[in-house]
């Protein structure tokens, strides 16, 4: 009975010296003398955490009752506590940065590493210039945090001076309310606590933010100084990179190593899986503990195994990434492969920063898996046995060693993209440095490069693009060409020599001609990789189609090809088809090509020359017998007009004197007298149109000087009257 009586009044003791601490200092106080205070709190912060711990300790020891006896929700004393925590926390976070701006910051490179890199003499090996290039890294991401510190902390501080000025009204406010009554003076004072600790938030708050804004400062003034120093050097080095292996050995071993562990692991893993998936199948036999941590071991086993197969493939990317800034050192790529390289660099980047994230998921997986299995065996009841008690243990050593297998899978990553981000700056400043031609060269690959690397169609594997597809067209064109040019000349040749006629010059011209398109064409679909089996496709259908097509294109091809050797026809003949007088200008595989009268050109399919009659007047020779018929009026000379026309006959030098010409009366007509001429001509050397053009008009001109009359047709009419009268 009396520990109970000591109990109860030690705890009333307690609480009254709680209020005495929350509410005296409050009374009386100024806001100067609260921030002289304050003030004197910075200078030794580990003091004023150590005093606020215990001053929480106290409120957490009485809160309950302290909030019945004055009114006080318990949530209230909790903000305070939490503020009061806020503070210990800006206090011991004043303490460290106070003594960081003391101690010199061991990230950065010190003076010593500049000077022994220095010293180096050329050429150097890659493997040096990688350190190289690491130190500056390094020192532009210290670089970039103290400049982001530098503009949180400018934030923080406008920020925090606007906190403090509405704190100290909000203080003085308070202050100022000292009619309230004896009820409601402890939870007044209280009040004034809790914004006196806003207050000395903010001014710590403060005070941290002020000296990281001078330490980031100074650091960053430092930072620069030693950039200006690497700088130079980096650039030194870059250009007097050692043309030898480099430490590639070392390098690939380093790969190696890593990659060799990678897959063990992945092999434990697929072991690992394989024994949780042969448990699953005994499932009946299995506590729900056992089965749940096998369904969760058996998916995170299958995650983790995916994810070493992204870090081998990002390892592999590394020894990539060393071999493409070796070659971009030493000037060994061209502008395009550079722009290749900068857009694969940036995807690895991307790749290895999103499994950071990946990683960072799967450990939060764990960590639910973690709690999930304490509290499966926390609900156990009535309490776990030996079994289960083994599997959770068990279940918990694998967890925390995948664990330790992620993070060092993310430091991994963090080497990783040092390496890519170094790769993506020298491809940077290459392409940088690159001349305008091979700019413009780029401009056009980007422009007309995909588009004459389009794929338009394929056969089998083999792509047939449209470069492709041109360059073939060009080929055929270019044999069309050298065919026709060695065509002609294989005409010229022999047409010089004399020893063909001149059909066959034409048979020889032709079969040059045709045989160069031909194989022209077979080196086209030689070219596209088209194999003459591509062409089975036209089968069927729509090869009866294409065959009726190219029916009478064949048969006038085979005709052509019939009259050229068989001789019955030859260019230059005279020939009459069909009624229709020619001579034969052109003997293609298709055509046969006549000139008509007023030089119009019949041209006639070479089937119809031979399923028609064909009158060739020069078949044997070039000498051909012509007839002219001239009428005279009855009353004419006859005599005469026909002495007239033989010396016409005799004059003209195209009409053959052997064999001889002649004239005779061939008929009485009704208008007149009939007079034929029959002569010869050599058709090698002129035309029979002409020959009969200028004989008539000779005639025309004799008869009409030696008054010798043509007739014009004559019709004698007798009209009879029935009556008998005329």
């Amino acid at each position: 009975m009396k520990c109970r009586i000591f109990r109860k009044s030690a705890a009333f003791f307690v609480i009254f010296l709680c209020a005495l601490a929350l509410c005296a200092p409050a009374r009386g106080a100024t806001l100067a003398s609260i921030l002289d205070d304050f003030a004197k709190y910075q200078t030794d912060p580990l003091s004023r955490a150590e005093e606020l711990r215990k001053e929480i300790r106290r409120i957490q020891e009485t809160e309950e009752g302290f909030a019945r006896q004055y009114g006080l929700k318990i949530s209230d004393v909790l903000e305070y506590e939490f503020a009061l925590v806020d503070l210990v926390d800006a206090y011991n976070s004043l303490y460290f940065i106070q003594n960081e701006g003391e101690v010199r910051n061991t990230f950065l490179l010190d003076d010593g590493r500049i000077t022994a890199l220095s010293r180096q003499n050329p050429p150097y090996p890659f493997i040096f210039y990688l350190d190289i290039c690491e130190d500056v890294s390094n020192c532009r991401r210290e670089l970039e945090d103290l400049r982001r510190n530098i503009d949180t902390a400018r934030a923080k501080m406008i920020e925090l001076r606007e906190k403090k000025t509405a704190a100290e009204k909000s203080y003085r406010l308070l202050s100022a309310h000292s009619s309230v009554s004896a009820e409601e003076r402890l939870k007044h004072n209280f009040e004034l606590n809790v914004q006196k600790a806003r207050l000395e938030l903010c001014l710590t708050q403060l005070t941290y933010y002020e000296h990281s804004f001078n330490i980031s400062r100074s650091q960053t003034a430092e930072v620069e100084a030693k950039l200006d120093l690497l700088d130079p050097l980096i650039k030194r080095v870059r250009a007097n990179i050692s043309k030898e292996s480099g430490g590639f050995d070392y390098l690939n071993s380093f790969v190696f190593r890593h990659e060799r562990a990678l897959r063990d692991t992945l092999e434990k893993l697929n072991e690992r899986f394989k024994e949780m998936d042969d448990a699953r199948r005994d499932d009946m036999e299995l506590t729900p503990l056992e089965r749940y941590c096998n369904a969760t071991g058996r998916r995170l086993a299958s995650d983790e195994a995916v994810y070493v197969l992204d870090m081998i493939k990002l390892w592999s990317a590394t020894r990539l990434a060393w071999r493409s800034t070796y070659d971009l050192l030493l000037e060994r790529t061209s502008f395009q492969e550079n722009r290749e390289t900068l857009e694969l660099t940036k995807s690895l980047i991307t790749y290895a920063e999103t499994r950071i994230g990946d990683a960072n998921s799967n450990l939060q997986m764990i960590r639910a898996a973690e709690q999930e299995v304490q509290r499966r065996c926390a609900t156990i009841a009535p309490e776990p046995t030996q079994q289960d008690e083994d599997t959770k243990n068990r279940f918990m050593r694998e967890l925390a060693a995948q664990k330790q297998r992620y993070l060092s899978y993310i430091v991994a990553l963090g080497a990783m993209l040092d390496q890519f981000e170094t790769l993506q700056g020298e491809t940077e400043r290459a392409l940088g440095e690159s001349g305008a031609d091979e700019k413009l060269q780029d401009l056009w690959a980007q422009n007309f490069g995909g588009l004459l690397n389009m794929e338009m169609w394929s056969i089998g594997d083999y792509p047939i693009t449209l470069k492709k597809l041109l360059l073939a067209v060009l080929l055929f064109f270019a044999g069309f060409f050298v065919t026709r040019f060695a065509s002609a000349r294989a005409k010229k040749h022999f047409e010089k020599a004399g020893t063909l006629s001149k059909h066959s010059l034409i048979l020889v011209q032709n079969l040059v001609f045709y045989a160069g398109v031909i194989f022209s064409f077979l080196l086209t679909l030689w070219t596209l990789r088209i194999p003459l089996t591509a062409f089975a496709f036209m089968g069927g259908a729509a090869a009866i189609a294409i065959g009726l097509g190219m029916q009478k294109l064949m048969g006038d091809m085979i005709a052509g090809i019939l009259l050229f050797f068989q001789k019955k026809i030859r260019i230059g003949d005279e020939v009459i088809i069909g009624g229709t007088y020619g001579i034969v200008s052109e003997i293609t595989l298709q055509n046969t090509v006549l000139i008509c009268q007023q030089t119009r050109h019949l041209i006639i399919p070479n089937s119809k020359m031979l399923d028609s009659s064909v009158l060739n007047l020069t078949l044997n020779n070039s000498i051909s017998r012509y007839d002219l018929e001239v009428s005279i009026d009855y009353e004419s000379d006859v005599e005469k007009a026909m002495a007239l026309i033989r010396t016409i006959l005799s004059e003209n030098k195209s009409i053959l004197k052997t064999p001889p010409f002649r004239t005779v009366v061939s008929e009485f007509e009704d208008s007149g007298i009939q007079i034929t001429a029959y002569f010869f001509i050599d058709l090698s050397r002129t035309i029979e149109s002409s020959v009969k053009s200028e004989l008539r008009l000779r005639i025309l001109e004799a008869f009409r000087e030696n008054g010798i009359e043509m007739p014009y047709p004559q019709v004698d009419v007798h009209m009879r009257n029935d009556g008998g009268d005329r």
